[in-house]
């Protein structure tokens, strides 16, 4: 009974449970403890990341670039259609602008 209470399942509810119909209580408990370590998981990922951006940051040669700290969330699903079309014309921006500032950097150093 005790395993039974630390599931979750009330005391009355339990005299009137039998053994095989409290299997999908068990079953409920191992998904949740599941889900709960792959999102610590993902936590762990999250301050892996934040901690080597710091680490390299901190002992980087001055020569080199710092790194940033990652900008989006971890894509743990598929994109939907229109995310990723989303997606892609942000990409198509950020290259258009990035090639137009590029042009004028190159006109300017023409003209003087």
């Amino acid at each position: 009974m005790p395993q039974a209470l630390a599931l979750g399942i009330d005391y009355n509810l339990f005299w009137e449970l039998t053994p095989y119909k409290l299997k999908p209580f068990l079953k409920a408990e191992k998904l949740k403890i599941k889900r709960q370590n792959e999102m610590y998981w993902i936590l762990g990922q999250y301050v892996y990341d934040a901690v080597s951006v710091a680490v390299y940051n901190n002992f980087r040669d001055k020569k080199h670039r710092p790194q940033k700290y990652i900008e989006e969330p971890l894509q743990l699903f598929e994109l939907e259609k229109w995310e990723e079309e989303q997606k892609a014309e942000r990409e198509r921006q950020k290259a258009i602008a990035f090639f137009n500032n590029l042009e004028q950097n190159f006109r300017r150093k023409e003209v003087t």
